[in-house]
C-alpha cells in the first residue's frame, strides 16, 4: 500500500501475512543449514547448543535477526502493501 505521495508504507505497518510470510522465509533457511548438515555432526551440535542457556539464548536471538533482516529485504525489494 501506498500513501498520496506515492511512498511506501513503514515496514511496521505491513499486514499479517507479509510477517508469516517473512518468518517462513528465515526458518527455512535455517532448515536448509541442518539438512545440509550431516545427522551425527548435527545431533551432537544441536544438543551442545540446547544443553547450555547462553547457546540457546544466541540461536534465539540469531533466529529473530534472520526474521526481521528477511522482513526488512522484502520490504526494500517492494513486497507486501
Amino acid at each position: 500500500m501506498k500513501n498520496h505521495k506515492n511512498q511506501r508504507v513503514s515496514i511496521w505497518y505491513q499486514s499479517s501475512a507479509f510477517w508469516v510470510g517473512a518468518g517462513g522465509v528465515a526458518e527455512a533457511l535455517f532448515t536448509l543449514v541442518i539438512i545440509l548438515v550431516p545427522q551425527g555432526a548435527c545431533e551432537t551440535t544441536l544438543g551442545q547448543f540446547v544443553s547450555c542457556p547462553p547457546s540457546l539464548w544466541f540461536i534465539i536471538v540469531l533466529a529473530l535477526v534472520a526474521f526481521f533482516t528477511t522482513a526488512y529485504l522484502a520490504h526494500r525489494l517492494g513486497l507486501g502493501d
